[in-house]
């Protein structure tokens, strides 16, 4: 696959030690972009305006001035300022994405790293940068500068102002209204890459582990556990949980042999942010068993964050859905209802004998292997 070439140029100051850690790691991590530095006088020598603080209308003007004098294709530019930065109407900016009249960008960013070594001590400066390659990413393949969670206004948990910092690293997720537009544009592997590298960057923040650390731990997990098993998304209402139980009894020996990987919330321990873990599972997942009935209907959780994501990923790539009606339920008038459901909606899971029962939930179980292993 040719990669996107994205070229990060450092304005007002020259100290790439960190910066060539961060592109490093971000190369290795994921297959879409190639990150690499541009190194001219022009930008390493500038000197802002104002002393004190960069605006970013002279920035894009000395990238546009620079860019008409050298050869070649720049259509990807992250600038990286050591200054303060202002925009139009904002002070004191984490950065700054040119629009066109349309809203779409031009393919030209800034960065400011402006007091944020203090801020995030001790964790290093080039995690910090890594977040900042992964948002310029995310917002390069979507086209649109603003990705932002209604309730917190940010791509990535919490980062909305610079003293948010480090708590957003250590969380490591993308704010769930974020994700749900993410999902209408990138692929699934995409997805999984930019997880993949938050989970790992929040490790390093938490531990103190360096980047070559983490990276070398999980170098070979990530592509066994994608390589040898499919992750199985179950949703399901804890009202509902002794059927989740006879699911996992039926699943277990495919599990066991290493070919699929089922998940679901009692994957998830005490202290861990549980919605992080159900929105990592969620697109990890290409395989989802439903487990429907009246109150994994009426759970506001389960339709407005488990059903957006899984019902795109099924339009966008396929992901496999499989609704098992456990009660009677308005299944049919449901969204979900243009999926084939393991068993009829007339005759729910409730209704069955036991030997039913459980020849329902081996036949489900061998379905979900058969269509892994094809």
């Amino acid at each position: 696959m040719n990669r996107f070439p994205i070229e990060l140029v450092e304005i007002g100051f020259h100290d790439p030690d960190a910066l060539l850690e961060a592109i490093s790691f971000t190369n290795e991590n994921q297959n879409y972009f190639s990150f690499s530095m541009l190194t001219d006088a022009r930008f390493i020598d500038y000197q802002p305006e104002n002393t004190v603080f960069y605006n970013t209308k002279e920035i894009y003007r000395l990238i546009d001035c620079v860019f008409k004098d050298l050869k070649g294709f720049h259509n990807l530019t992250i600038g990286v300022v050591d200054k303060r930065l202002d925009g139009e109407k904002w002070g004191n900016l984490f950065g700054s994405m040119q629009t066109n009249e349309n809203g779409r960008l031009t393919g030209k960013v800034i960065t400011s790293i402006h007091g944020v070594e203090r801020l995030i001590a001790p964790v290093p400066l080039h995690v910090y940068y890594c977040f900042e390659l992964l948002s310029f990413s995310i917002r390069f393949i979507v086209g649109k500068g603003m990705i932002h969670d209604g309730e917190r206004g940010c791509l990535f948990h919490r980062k909305v102002i610079k003293s948010d910092i480090v708590e957003t690293i250590e969380s490591g997720y993308i704010s769930l209204d974020s994700l749900k537009t993410i999902n209408k544009y990138l692929e699934f592997e995409q997805i999984q890459y930019i997880q993949s590298m938050l989970i790992k960057l929040a490790n390093i923040a938490r531990t103190g582990c360096s980047i070559h650390e983490i990276n070398k731990e999980n170098r070979g997990k990530a592509s066994m556990s994608l390589d040898k098993s499919t992750p199985v998304f179950i949703s399901y209402s804890h009202a509902d949980t002794e059927w989740l139980k006879r699911l996992q009894i039926h699943l277990k020996p495919f599990e066991r042999k290493g070919m699929i990987s089922p998940w679901d919330d009692t994957k998830i321990k005490p202290g861990m942010k549980w919605k992080e873990q159900i929105i990592q599972a969620l697109n990890a997942s290409k395989i989802a068993i439903l487990l429907v009935s009246a109150d994994f209907l009426a759970s506001d959780f389960i339709v407005d964050n488990e059903l957006p994501p899984l019902l795109a990923s099924a339009k966008r790539h396929g992901t496999t859905i499989v609704p098992v009606i456990l009660k009677p339920c308005s299944f049919a008038e449901s969204e979900l209802g243009v999926f084939q459901s393991a068993n009829p909606p007339s005759k729910p899971v409730i209704n069955m004998t036991e030997a039913e029962q459980e020849e329902l939930f081996f036949k489900i179980a061998r379905t979900t292997n058969e269509a892994v292993s094809k």
